[in-house]
This record gives C-alpha cells, sequence and structure tokens, in this order.
C-alpha cells in the first residue's frame, strides 16, 4: 500500500538542487573560468544594475559619463544632429552635411593613394603591386598616356578627352617616325631621343662563362637637359627640407 509519509518533503531543497531550488548547470562545453572582463568580486546583482544603467542612457533617462568616450561622441553627435532636424525650418540634408563636415581641404586622389600606401605599409605589405594602377600613376610610381591626358585635362578644363588623345598620339608618332628615320629628336627643356646601334660582338655568357655571338643591337637612348634636371634636383631638395621638419 502507498504510504504518503515515505514521499519526501517538498519543503526541503530536492538532492540534487541547489538551496535556491535551481538545479546546478551542466558545465559541458564551457569554460569553468571567470571571463576577463569581469571581477572576481562582481555580483550578480551589481551586473543586472549595470545593465538597466545602460539600457537608461541609450533611452536618454541616464548620464553617458559611463559610456566609452568614443560611443558618448557618436551619441552627442547623434543629438545635436537630431536636435537640428526637428527644429525644421531651412534644415536639408546637405546644410547638415556642410555644418557637421570636417573643416579640412576635400581629400585629393594623390592624398588618397598615399594614406593607402602608408596603410599597406604598415600591416606589412610593401610591394607596389598591391596598388592599383589608377593608385601608382597617382603616386608618381608609373605615368601612362591616360594618366598624362587625364592631368592635361585638369589643367584645360574646356578641351575635350578625345581632341587630347588626338594630340599625344600624333606627337609620339612623330617621335617614332623620326627615330625610324634615324633622326635624334631633341625637345627644348625636356631632352633628346637618339638611336644608339651596337654592332655584332662576341661576348661572354655570365652563367656558363661560355662564348657568345651578339647580334647587332638598336637602343633607344633618352638625354635629359639641363633644365629637366634642375627641375628634379630643385624638387628633391624641397622633399628633403620637408622630411627634416
Amino acid at each position: 500500500m502507498y504510504n504518503s509519509r515515505d514521499k519526501k518533503d517538498k519543503r526541503k531543497p530536492m538532492e540534487g538542487l541547489n538551496g535556491d531550488g535551481v538545479a546546478p548547470k551542466a558545465n559541458v562545453g564551457r569554460t569553468p573560468d571567470r571571463p576577463k572582463v569581469l571581477e572576481a568580486n562582481t555580483s550578480k546583482q551589481d551586473l543586472i544594475m549595470q545593465s538597466r544603467q545602460m539600457g537608461a542612457v541609450k533611452k536618454g533617462d541616464g548620464s553617458k559619463d559611463m559610456l566609452p568616450d568614443g560611443v558618448k561622441l557618436s551619441v552627442e553627435n547623434k543629438e545635436r544632429i537630431m536636435n537640428e532636424i526637428n527644429q525644421g525650418g531651412t534644415n536639408n540634408p546637405m546644410d547638415l552635411r556642410e555644418r557637421y563636415s570636417i573643416d579640412t581641404d576635400p581629400v585629393t586622389r594623390r592624398d588618397a593613394a598615399i594614406l593607402k600606401q602608408f596603410r599597406l605599409k604598415k600591416f606589412g605589405i610593401t610591394s607596389e603591386l598591391k596598388l592599383s594602377k589608377i593608385e601608382q600613376n597617382t603616386l608618381g610610381i608609373v605615368i601612362d598616356k591616360k594618366e598624362i591626358v587625364y592631368r592635361v585635362m585638369e589643367k584645360i578644363t574646356d578641351v575635350d578627352e578625345k581632341v587630347v588623345n588626338k594630340v599625344l598620339n600624333l606627337i609620339f608618332a612623330e617621335i617614332k617616325l623620326s627615330l625610324i628615320s634615324g633622326n635624334e629628336v631633341q625637345i627644348a627643356g625636356f631632352g633628346s631621343f637618339t638611336l644608339n646601334k651596337i654592332k655584332a660582338h662576341k661576348g661572354i655568357n655570365p652563367k656558363t662563362g661560355e662564348e657568345i655571338e651578339i647580334p647587332n643591337i638598336t637602343l633607344v637612348k633618352f638625354k635629359a637637359a639641363k633644365q629637366l634636371k634642375d627641375s628634379i634636383e630643385k624638387q628633391e631638395a624641397i622633399e628633403k627640407k620637408k622630411a627634416k621638419k
């Protein structure tokens, strides 16, 4: 026969439960150590209180002093902009953008490319090939015909791109035809292009040490004019002074 006395008293904690009647959580898959961001003596009540205070701050009912500086600044900027919008008037998006924009000159293509190169070097990426072709042009690493056209159009805004391209193509074609004809091309203040013809002769293979026959070679040689050399040296001196400062 069932005896009610055999039933355990519900008022007493059941075996396997904590004193508050809650079963202990299994430790499987969990790190037994306390998280480093919490102090060892942080109680559950303190955590709940901090959570409520953070919630009050988000709702605008508490102080922002508890927030990190970066978050605090973001909240203040957002509140200031919202106040401007709520006031109405002539506060359109462009007005707000100009009012709260950074008070500096606009970033140029060269500045942006220099900044990216600095970041790449900071993270250990030093190869210039990591930069795009346009960025290499902007940094002065590589200058191609498209970049020359772009720079000409920046200085002469009323000239069509097709016209600039056509003029450059004609100039390059004339230089090439003159060199093919065996003529020297001189550009005042810039330099001269000449053909350097090397007759066939015997040489030594640097890898094997064997004697080899070197055929006729025609090389295009460029000699910079004095004005060009002086301009480059002057610019290098200016850059050195800036670096010292």
